[in-house]
């Protein structure tokens, strides 16, 4: 059986773009993006899925392919490059996103209050899925406990790769009832989750193929997306992403997929168009920037008031774009170029990441090239929104700077916050309207707030809208969301005048009054109160 499957490159493409496009709306707060959240929230953390399935079967493949060259080669040999193969793999690019990660941490959002703190030495060798850097790469550590047994295995029975993945297996499976029908705190182990079942769903697959098992590939393929699409909606109505859930929802499934499309190939020839495979090629690149630099895009957009002017529909799409095109370079220029060099020290065989003149190419052309100028012209974009929403912002330089001063206006006279606006020298104006429909806790060190608020001056200016907890600043409230019942009963154009956005929560408050500052270009303010549970 061939070692490269055009198809799973492609599907590792589409698995990292299904975890790619979730994070792109699931936010700390609101894009503007609110309709597509449950769908993208139900399917595309089930990429995971999907890339777990993948790696069994790759692993598994590579293994047996290796573990034949046993005799000739030796077994402590195949198993020592194998072993550092995976680490040349997965630890080079992860390590250059992770130092750049720790080092913006402090200015930027990178991870919720409720992922643990763990060392950083921990999450440097990827041995914690508590990972409150990168986020996603709780998934490398179950990757690379994987990548362990299999090179174990290649050690005590290279020739027997499939033989010695079926005890650990059932070793695994058993273990893993046992503990789980007990309560054992073993169950939360990596090395006893479910999601290990995903590994071994590939491997399975490896294995059927090997042996010359190729039919039915478009009914795998088919009754795999309807069992997908059946999973996705059974786990968004009755799951939670837990271990055994996702495994269930998902696991037979992506096997299923998994399994049609490389039978498929073996079988016909058809393979998915090239960019899809290029796109796969990129996967690991694309998996491990995603999340920062969706996090570092939304604190420059909130910086220069994007979502205050533009919708999220106008936003997002060029974040993606960015983080794809970005994701191209780094894999020709970083990641790939790496890995090669450190294979080429691990085999005593220098191969070359890149073409004489210096660029990675596919059938002739710089793909490097394609990725630079993509992300490039998006960038251009994305500065461009921003240089508009700048120019709108720069009206509320003065009342901007202000607002730094309203909780220490508060704190040192002891005064509540329209007293504090006042003493700033802002106005009330009893034409800025704005109600709490609802101020919640939807986890633990979440405040979300519900509600809208209007100019109903008739003179259309852009609200700038400060949420505060008792006393304390939470963050800007952004009116993106249509509320034709506050147009019509007010009787002001446009309906964009609703909002729902997250915060953390003010360790030192507890329930009480959350306070919604509402200001305006001309330095006119109104405050609206509403009451947490």
């Amino acid at each position: 059986m061939k070692r490269n499957f055009a198809n799973i490159q492609a599907m590792r493409g589409i698995a990292a773009l299904l975890v790619c496009l979730v994070h792109s709306v699931a936010m700390p707060v609101s894009v503007g993006m609110d309709p597509v959240v449950p769908f993208l929230g139900a399917v595309g953390p089930a990429g995971v899925d999907l890339f777990f399935v993948i790696s069994g079967f790759i692993i598994a493949t590579v293994a047996d392919q290796a573990g034949d060259k046993a005799a000739s080669r030796g077994r402590f040999k195949i198993a020592r490059e194998f072993a550092l193969k995976r680490v040349a793999r997965v630890y080079p690019i992860y390590w250059v996103v992770f130092i750049l990660a720790v080092l913006v941490s402090p200015y930027i959002f990178l991870a919720p209050s409720t992922v643990p703190e763990r060392p950083l030495w921990r999450l440097f060798l990827l041995i914690d899925t508590n990972n409150n850097k990168i986020m996603a790469a709780w998934t490398l550590v179950f990757e690379l406990y994987f990548y362990l047994v299999v090179g174990a295995l290649l050690l005590l029975a290279p020739r027997r790769i499939f033989h010695g993945i079926l005890a650990w297996a059932s070793v695994t499976i058993i273990l893993l009832a046992y503990f789980e029908v007990t309560g054992n705190p073993w169950r939360f182990a990596v090395p006893f989750s479910p999601v290990l079942i995903e590994f071994m769903l590939g491997t399975a697959i490896a294995y059927a193929l090997k042996q010359g098992v190729t039919g039915h590939a478009r009914m795998a393929i088919a009754a795999g997306v309807l069992l997908f699409a059946a999973g996705a909606y059974a786990n968004h109505s009755f799951g939670d992403w837990r271990p055994w859930h996702r495994t269930i929802a998902f696991g037979p499934a992506s096997a299923l997929i998994i399994y049609g499309v490389v039978a498929h190939e073996l079988k016909y020839g058809w393979t998915f168009k090239r960019p899809w495979q290029q796109l796969g090629d990129a996967s690991y690149s694309l998996y491990i920037w995603h999340q920062p630099m969706f996090f570092g895009m939304l604190a420059i957009s909130q910086w220069l008031g994007l979502f205050r002017h533009l919708p999220g529909i106008a936003i997002v799409p060029v974040w993606i774009m960015i983080v794809l095109g970005w994701s191209m370079l780094s894999f020709h220029c970083l990641e790939n170029p790496l890995r090669k060099w450190l294979e080429g020290i691990i085999t005593g065989r220098r191969g070359k990441a890149v073409g004489e003149d210096g660029a990675v190419r596919v059938r002739g052309r710089p793909v490097a090239a394609y990725g630079l100028g993509a992300m490039a012209c998006f960038l251009i974009a994305f500065l461009g929104l921003g240089g508009y929403a700048y120019s709108q912002r720069s009206a509320f330089a003065s009342a901007g700077q202000a607002a730094q001063q309203f909780e220490q206006a508060m704190s040192a006279n002891r005064i509540g916050l329209a007293q504090a606006a006042a003493s700033l020298g802002l106005l009330p104006d009893g034409a800025l309207r704005s109600h709490v429909d609802n101020a919640g806790r939807p986890m633990p060190q979440t405040i979300q707030l519900q509600g809208w608020a209007a100019d109903t001056s008739g003179k259309r200016r852009p609200l700038q809208i400060m949420a505060y907890q008792c006393g304390r600043y939470l963050g800007t409230v952004s009116l993106r969301q249509p509320r034709p019942d506050v147009t019509a009963v007010l009787n002001i154009p446009d309906d964009r005048h609703g909002f729902t956005d997250n915060f953390a929560a003010r360790p030192e408050c507890e329930a009480g009054m959350v306070e919604m500052l509402i200001l305006t270009e001309d330095q006119r303010f109104a405050v609206q109160s509403g009451i947490m549970p």
